[in-house]
């Protein structure tokens, strides 16, 4: 099963203007007398690289999620280049739900599956309209991924984490 994420415009815009501001920040440091110039350029000069941060990371770049029922991978594309950036062995993953938005939220996870150790996000989008958490062990730690599937994948990987549950007790 493959599923791959719609794109949203969030990032562009974001990406957009941090360019402007920038480039804003560049000619207002040029043509004006400001005693401290050189600290108004490096500033549009990190701006400028954090747009192309946020272009390359929101808009170039696809997330492909496989699942087979053993394993569960994510694809990060890049114009014609594919990088494996996860494979999650079913046998490791504990729960998969929504992602809990909020502290409140964050502290019930917590308190039903224990600290959260490392956290991946491999979403598509900026604030996806509906991300999942994956959370699996990792050396002893749980481990959480957040991707945004569509409901037929978050189901058949909830289903085989279910089997796992049933197969070990």
């Amino acid at each position: 099963m493959q599923f791959i994420p719609k794109k949203n415009k969030k990032g562009a815009i974001v990406s957009l203007c941090l360019m402007l501001l920038g480039g804003a920040g560049l000619i207002a440091s040029v043509t004006a007398q400001i005693r401290y110039a050189a600290l108004f350029q490096l500033a549009a000069l990190f701006l400028f690289i954090f747009s192309f941060e946020f272009f390359y990371r929101y808009e170039m770049t696809t997330m492909i999620y496989l699942y087979d029922g053993q394993d569960f991978k994510i694809i990060r594309k890049v114009g014609k280049k594919e990088q494996y950036v996860c494979n999650l062995a079913m046998s490791t993953a504990i729960a998969i739900l929504p992602t809990p938005t909020g502290r409140e939220a964050r502290r019930a996870m917590a308190r039903d599956y224990g600290k959260i150790g490392i956290r991946y996000n491999h979403a598509q989008v900026m604030h996806p309209r509906c991300p999942y958490s994956v959370l699996f062990d990792f050396n002893g730690k749980v481990a959480e991924i957040v991707f945004e599937p569509d409901e037929k994948m978050a189901a058949a990987i909830a289903e085989q984490i279910r089997l796992l549950e049933n197969q070990k007790n």
